[in-house]
């Protein structure tokens, strides 16, 4: 099963993967914070991480923060969706 998981991850990712810029001007994102602009304090940075994974770990919820200073030519609900 992991094996048909990570061959089918490769095919969709050759399919669209095709060199248009579709995605251009998105981040990429890790869990669980990711702070593009840097006013994250190291320790904030760290207790929110500690934080959304004791969430993940103890419920079915998972959180994430993105914090950007621009989102360029698109509006906020397609930069999100093309984000997560």
């Amino acid at each position: 099963m992991i094996v048909l998981t990570i061959v089918g991850a490769g095919v969709l990712y050759l399919y669209y993967s095709d060199g248009d810029d579709e995605y251009e001007g998105i981040p990429t994102i890790e869990p669980y914070i990711n702070d593009e602009v840097g006013v994250l304090i190291k320790s904030d940075h760290l207790d929110l991480d500690d934080f959304c994974y004791y969430i993940e770990r103890n419920n079915s919820c998972e959180i994430a923060l993105l914090i950007v200073d621009d989102i360029g030519k698109y509006d906020l609900n397609t930069f999100a969706l093309k984000t997560f």
